[in-house]
């Protein structure tokens, strides 16, 4: 054990281990433990109270250990907005039993005293302990979340913020300038806000727990009650972290409506996904978890078989790689090509100026993500592939996303976006138990708005239950979060980001859902587009659409590109509302999925088959009594073929 080390961070002595967890200790301490840099050690921190917030340091910075083992059962570590506990460049590294707080709470929370649907303002009274909105995050605007007063649930409001606050009373605010219209269009719901709820009023900032350029860090029973960000993030490196019994929970005994101000687990850009198993993940203000990786850009080609590109944050790619070539709007795939050479690029080596290509895009009605740091790459193709000049070309590839993540026995509730997110190969999601999901409590879906991918193949989603799905993806302008299914899954590769537009393509590949049990859904119990290859298995559905007004409000005649669509059939693939949804697919097979009855007056079908659909079938289509034809899309544009489909549902 190297010298470095404070004694008393060595294997605790019986009077130690026996402390008080109350007990305030020295924040140094850790500082000097994160310094030391040990390798082959096996340590254990006395248990209490470390206010490491009182420091000036940015936090705990863990760099370059290796085969390390740290006990921390009853230790509470005590951040303040600004600082992280990071791991970077690290191996094999266990952490157990840590608790990891904020002080300030990294948001404020209050009661909304007022409303006034005229002037679109909010009063809030904040609860006394929480920050007043001057200390914190300062963005374009205020997000919140709105709380019923009784089960600290959430109300059912899409995602949203306040662009102005201003000061009118001792701890007292009005809000004004909503970013868009969920608050106050849903004034007269029963689902809306109303005064007397609570309120949760944030801006995002950096994670908890950092992990990055390390591999195989396991996290173990670690909880965290408050992130000003995400409270674990994980990004570069050989990844494989694993995650087991650990936490993202109100701090208990406290009166917090929130823990992280972002999402729960967000992982990219690492070589192999992270194992979650056994987890407790609630009360996020975003995604519970997410895996992913990112599509690059194309900006042009200057000889054959030699293309230009921007990573926007960093190279996912590899020499051997097979990139996959996909051209916007909808992701038509061009080709597909083995990397033989890559080279750093300067910007000026562009055959066409990046900003040149965004504005273009623009002006097609193409909507991303700010890259801030982009990235240059050369690279060299072992087949040329034809890109069309000035055309929105992604380019995909499978070697940094998360393949092979495993969310495992794990209970995610009350996100407030999507449970699990995922954007990568080889994965498995299965036994979960997902509750209360602002939106598809199971989302698979590659986009273009934030160059997230790469195209999944390999999916396995089997014996998870889900309960009330998807209340707040819908509102009375339509599907905004999706088409609403418990389990989503699809590309979104169109101009628009909200509410999406439907894609042709089956670009995704080889998928298992089985043994799943949904009920309460408030659309569709599952989304199936866009997939070559997928068993639908031994299901069991209950009621779906359970929301009021889901199956008039989904929007689908508005989630048509009006480009390459014609309005008719758009309003066609609307109706009728169905248990299972599939479109854009091939090779589908689905059998022995029980469908609840329908209580009196639901109208749901068991099955609906949309549009570009080939080779669906499987005994649950067989026993449908009842097969009406559906006329194909036509299509204005490129696209290689309009399939027959058909919609089938029972009596």
């Amino acid at each position: 054990m190297k010298n470095l080390i404070p004694t008393l961070l060595i294997l605790a002595t019986a009077a130690v281990a026996t402390a008080a967890p109350e007990t305030l200790r020295d924040p140094q301490d850790l500082v000097a433990l994160a310094k030391a840099q040990p390798s082959g050690t096996s340590m254990t921190i006395p248990p209490g109270i470390y206010r490491v917030c009182d420091l000036p340091e940015s936090g705990l910075q863990f760099r370059n250990w290796k085969d390390a083992e740290i006990e921390a059962d009853g230790v509470t570590i005590i951040l303040k907005p600004g600082q992280t506990i990071s791991f970077a460049g690290c191996t094999n590294i266990r952490l157990r039993g840590l608790a990891v707080d904020f002080d300030p709470v990294p948001w404020s929370q209050g009661t909304i005293a007022a409303i006034d649907p005229v002037e679109k303002s909010v009063s809030v009274k904040l609860d006394d302990g929480y920050p007043e909105l001057e200390n914190l995050p300062q963005r374009d605007s205020m997000l919140y979340f709105v709380f019923d007063p009784a089960k600290l649930a959430p109300r059912h409001l899409l995602w949203e913020g306040f662009r102005s606050f201003d000061p009118i009373g001792k701890r007292l605010y009005r809000l004004a300038g909503p970013t868009a219209n969920g608050f106050f269009g849903e004034l007269d719901s029963p689902l809306g806000p109303r005064p007397g709820d609570k309120i949760a009023l944030f801006n995002r900032g950096g994670p908890a727990i950092q992990i990055t350029d390390s591999a195989n860090c396991r996290m173990e029973e670690v909880s965290v009650f408050a992130a000003p960000g995400y409270a674990f993030y994980e990004s570069g490196g050989e990844g494989g972290h694993h995650y087991l019994r650990c936490r993202i929970v109100r701090k208990p005994e406290s009166d917090r409506i929130l823990v992280t101000a972002a999402d729960g687990l967000h992982s990219y850009l690492v070589r192999k996904g992270p194992l979650i198993e056994g987890c407790e993940f609630g009360d996020t203000a975003d995604d519970t978890i997410a895996i992913h990786g990112f599509f690059s850009l194309i900006t042009g080609s200057t000889r054959p078989g030699t293309i230009q590109l921007v990573a926007p944050f960093g190279p996912d790619f590899e020499v051997g790689d097979t990139l996959r070539f996909l051209e916007m709007p909808h992701g038509r795939e061009i080709g597909s090509s083995k990397v033989t050479l890559i080279r750093p690029a300067k910007p000026e080596e562009a055959a066409t100026p990046l900003e040149s290509l965004l504005k273009d895009w623009a002006k097609e009605g193409f909507r991303m993500r700010r890259i801030p740091q982009p990235k240059f790459w050369t690279l060299e193709l072992e087949q040329p592939v034809d890109v069309p000049p000035g055309r929105l070309v992604l380019a995909s590839s499978p070697s940094r996303c998360g393949n092979g993540a495993v969310v495992r026995d794990t209970v995610v509730r009350r996100s407030h976006k999507r449970g699990i997110l995922i954007k990568a190969d080889n994965v498995r999601i299965e036994g979960n138990t997902l509750e209360d999901i602002a939106g598809p409590s199971i989302l698979i879906e590659p986009e273009l708005f934030w160059l997230e991918g790469p195209l999944p193949r390999n999916i396995s989603i089997c014996n998870n239950t889900i309960a009330r799905s998807s209340w707040r993806s819908l509102n009375r302008s339509g599907a905004v979060l999706g088409l609403g299914g418990a389990i989503e899954i699809r590309t979104r590769f169109s101009r628009r980001q909200f509410p999406p537009q439907q894609d042709p393509y089956p670009l995704m590949k080889d998928f298992v859902i089985a043994g799943n049990t949904i009920h309460e859904s408030a659309s569709y119990g599952l989304v199936l587009g866009n997939v070559k290859g997928a068993k639908v298995h031994g299901n069991s559905f209950g009621e779906v659409f359970a929301r009021p007004g889901a199956a008039e409000s989904r929007g689908l005649e508005k989630a048509f590109d009006a480009k390459e669509h014609s309005l008719e059939v758009a309003k066609d693939f609307a109706a009728p509302p169905a248990t299972i949804l599939v479109f854009g697919s091939e090779d589908v097979v689905l059998s022995g999925n029980i469908f609840t009855p329908k209580p009196p007056g639901f109208t749901a079908q068991p099955i609906a088959v949309g549009p570009w659909c080939q080779d669906v079938g499987g005994a649950d289509l067989q026993e449908a009594p009842r097969k009406t034809a559906f006329n194909p899309l036509p299509l204005r544009v490129r696209y290689p073929r309009s399939s027959p489909a058909s919609v089938l549902w029972g009596e």
